[in-house]
C-alpha cells in the first residue's frame, strides 16, 4: 500500500476521556437537567442543554421537590391543569408558559405584599409619632390646667382673705363712726 499512497506515518489514537455517572447518580445529568424530565417531554438528552424552556421547567419542578418523582408529579399536575397544547405548541412550551406566568404572578404578589407591609409599617410609625406628640401635648395641657387651678385656688383664698381684711377695715372705720354717733345720740337722748 505504500506504493499507492506514498509513505504513511503510524500515529497513536487520540486519548478521549469518557465521563461516567458517579455511583448513585444513575439517571442524573451532568448539567442539572434530569434525564427523566427529558424522557417525560421526549427531548433528546444530548440536546437538552440547548433548550432554555426545558431548563426553566426543570429548575421549577425540582425546586422544593424531595426527589425526581415529586418533581415529575408537579409537572404532571400542571399539565393536567393547563390541558392539551394547541396545534402549534408543544407540551413543554405550554407548561413553560404557564410556569413562567405563574412565577411572574407570584413575584408580583410578593412585591405587592411587601410594599403593602412597608406602607403599613410606615403608617404605624407615623401614627406612633402622632400619638406620642398628642400624649406629650396632653401632659403639658394637664400641667397647665393643674397650674391654673392652683392659681385659681390661691386667688380665691387671697380674695376671701382680702375680703375679710377689707370688711374688717370697713367695719372698723364705720364702727368708730357708729360708736361716736351712738354716743352722741345717747347724749341727746339723756337730756
Amino acid at each position: 500500500m505504500d506504493r499507492l499512497f506514498g509513505q504513511t506515518q503510524q500515529t497513536e489514537p487520540a486519548k478521549v476521556e469518557h465521563k461516567q455517572a458517579p455511583r448513585g447518580q444513575v439517571g442524573k445529568s451532568f448539567t442539572n437537567i434530569d434525564l427523566e424530565i427529558c424522557h417525560y417531554f421526549n427531548v433528546n438528552p444530548v440536546e437538552r442543554d440547548a433548550d432554555p424552556q426545558l431548563r426553566y421547567v426543570n429548575d421549577w419542578a425540582k425546586n422544593g421537590a424531595e426527589g425526581i418523582g415529586e418533581a415529575l408529579q408537579r409537572i404532571r399536575d400542571i399539565e393536567l391543569k393547563v390541558g392539551q397544547p394547541a396545534l402549534d405548541e408543544t407540551r413543554l412550551s405550554r407548561i413553560y408558559n404557564y410556569v413562567r406566568m405563574y412565577n411572574a404572578v407570584t413575584k408580583k404578589e410578593k412585591q405587592l405584599s411587601e410594599e403593602l407591609l412597608n406602607e403599613h409599617e410606615n403608617f404605624k410609625k407615623k401614627l406612633n409619632v402622632i400619638k406620642t406628640g398628642v400624649e406629650e401635648k396632653r401632659k403639658q395641657l394637664e400641667k397647665q390646667i393643674k397650674l391654673v387651678k392652683e392659681q385659681e385656688r390661691i386667688a380665691q383664698r387671697n380674695m376671701s382673705f382680702r375680703a375679710t381684711e377689707r370688711t374688717k377695715n370697713i367695719r372698723d372705720k364705720y364702727s368708730k363712726q357708729l360708736a361716736e354717733l351712738k354716743t352722741l345720740r345717747d347724749v341727746y337722748k339723756g337730756r
